[in-house]
């Protein structure tokens, strides 16, 4: 189960002037966000035995796991209660509106009906997907819902791309760099999260690439795929996925990156640190075998 707690009020940021005082000057942007990171530092962690926590900016995402869904459903609001007593301290105000909670299930049998929770005396809506860091999650845990919108938005931009390619459009070098630049993007932003879609949806995104591909270079839609991503150069885009999962391992399994983290002394208690010890595993089993 998941409950995402909404984004922060930026107008009530500052605290009150007896405890943070500032200079008159309105900051800058750069400035005001790495004041903000650090008026947040303090923010409640639970113990990982009744949640964890992931936090971007100003998205904050609590979850916890149960077989019982209406246990992991009191842990939230244990973090919850915690969360607006931190609020109601530095005077921050959440938005209930955009909190939104989900419960993640294979089984069809288990329905969220029992799960009251309630931020600010407002209840909090129960979906059955929320996008969080422009990921879309579903609570059968399919990527459906992200690949409908992905494909989507890169259709929309297609049409864009087809605006460079008239009778006197640009070269196809530049077309394909602003493919590159503009579109492809789109497939690759948190690929490690949504890696393990299915065949069929990469196919939706691998028609696109075609695409934009046989635009570029003015081909008509029968040319062969596979031709056309010779003469272009770019990889197909379950080659690119599979370059950029294997980039993430390597980075999380790096010896000189994992000393820096260890003495950083990241806790027990944050994400990030399941994530290293993951990796630490991975790294020492593959030492095992590869002495």
């Amino acid at each position: 189960m998941e409950s995402g707690l909404g984004h922060y009020d930026p107008q009530t940021w500052k605290r009150s002037t007896q405890h943070l005082k500032l200079s008159p000057h309105k900051p800058s942007q750069p400035h005001r966000e790495i004041l903000f990171l650090v008026y947040i530092s303090d923010i409640y962690y639970p113990p990982a035995t009744i949640a964890k926590v992931s936090q971007f900016a100003d998205d904050l995402c609590y979850w916890s796991s149960s077989k019982r869904p209406n246990l992991a459903a009191k842990k939230l609001q244990t973090c919850i209660t915690e969360i607006e007593t931190w609020t109601n301290m530095w005077r921050i105000k959440l938005n209930p509106v955009k909190t939104q909670c989900i419960l993640f299930t294979k089984n069809s049998h288990l329905q969220p009906n029992n799960i009251d929770l309630s931020l600010n005396n407002h209840k909090i809506t129960i979906s059955k997907e929320a996008t969080f860091l422009g990921v879309t999650f579903q609570n059968n845990m399919t990527w459906t819902k992200h690949i409908n919108n992905l494909e989507q938005r890169a259709n929309n931009r297609l049409n864009h791309l087809k605006a460079l390619c008239g009778k006197h459009g640009a070269s196809p070098l530049t077309v394909i760099k602003v493919y590159r630049a503009y579109i492809r993007p789109l497939f690759e932003y948190y690929v490690p999260a949504w890696i393990n879609i299915s065949d069929n949806q990469l196919q939706r995104l691998e028609v696109i690439q075609n695409k934009a591909l046989k635009l570029a270079h003015r081909l008509p839609s029968y040319i062969s795929n596979h031709y056309i991503h010779i003469i272009t150069g770019i990889q197909t885009v379950r080659q690119r996925h599979q370059v950029i999962a294997l980039k993430y391992t390597r980075t999380a399994i790096n010896p000189s990156l994992q000393k820096t983290i260890q003495e950083a002394h990241i806790t027990v208690d944050t994400p990030m640190s399941f994530m290293l010890q993951l990796a630490r595993d991975f790294h020492s089993q593959n030492s095992t075998k590869h002495p």
